[in-house]
């Protein structure tokens, strides 16, 4: 994110309040802030309560937040591509843990996810994928039969 992507500085801060405001919003502590610009902590703090300084850190925050969010949506399709192509991965628990993440961000309910996890606590990630595999091509009765299987191990 590039300084033109925050706010402008208001009228009403100085110079060294609008830079102390944008370290801050970047994160860094208030204490190495003032120490390095040659305030005074307390001083810091007192701006805190400054109606301009809050406005701007409030909009810098919300500026980094939107970028953020903008960012994650633009790699949204890769990360969903990567899932897929881990479904064909060698390993059962690296395909386990796709089919799993690909449930949890389809919203499938949570009662799933957690007889996933029974099954992992049993070490048996084989069955598990079966299972998976078989309620997302709804194959109840394989369903059922896996989960027979998954009791007895």
């Amino acid at each position: 994110m590039t300084s033109g992507d925050l706010p402008p500085r208001p009228q009403d801060l100085t110079e060294q309040q609008w830079r102390i405001a944008r370290r801050l919003a970047d994160g860094e502590p208030a204490g190495t802030v003032a120490d390095e610009e040659g305030v005074r902590l307390v001083t810091v703090l007192e701006w805190r309560y400054h109606p301009a300084f809050v406005l701007w850190l409030k909009l810098a925050k919300e500026a980094r937040v939107t970028y953020a969010h903008t960012r994650a949506v633009g790699l949204a399709d890769r990360a969903l591509d990567t899932l897929k192509e881990l479904l064909q991965a060698e390993s059962d628990k690296v395909r386990l843990d796709a089919a799993k993440e690909i449930l949890r961000l389809a919203g499938v309910g949570p009662d799933y996810v957690q007889e996933v996890d029974m099954v992992r606590r049993k070490e048996n990630a084989a069955l598990a994928l079966k299972y998976v595999h078989d309620l997302l091509a709804g194959d109840h009765a394989s369903q059922q039969a896996v989960a027979k299987l998954m009791e007895g191990s």
